[in-house]
């Protein structure tokens, strides 16, 4: 009997883009244990996925794909606002914000 293909879990995903393949090709793939599902960058507008900081389902949209800025690991508007607004303030005092992975 031939082995069946794991098959990636019931719910959100929580994407991560990655480079795959020699050539780099970028996708968004799930990192949660277990699950290999992943999506074409142009493919995934509009898809549910997890904030990566809060874990509540939020949903990708067209700001987040911007060709050749997407989003490295996709955040809740809530916690994208946090971090904008801490950036803001850490310039307004003369400090240089840690890099970030977006």
């Amino acid at each position: 009997m031939p082995s069946k293909k794991p098959r990636a879990h019931e719910g959100p995903h929580k994407y991560q883009k990655i480079a795959i393949g020699t050539k780099g090709y970028q996708v968004y793939k799930c990192v949660l244990p277990g699950c290999n599902h992943n999506v074409q960058l142009a493919l995934a507008l509009n898809l549910e996925t997890l904030c990566h900081i809060c874990n509540t389902i939020t949903i990708i949209t067209k700001d987040m794909l911007i060709r050749g800025k997407e989003v490295l690991k996709p955040l809740c508007l809530d916690c994208r606002a946090t971090r904008l607004r801490v950036r803001e303030q850490l310039i307004s005092i003369g400090r240089t914000p840690p890099e970030e992975e977006e």
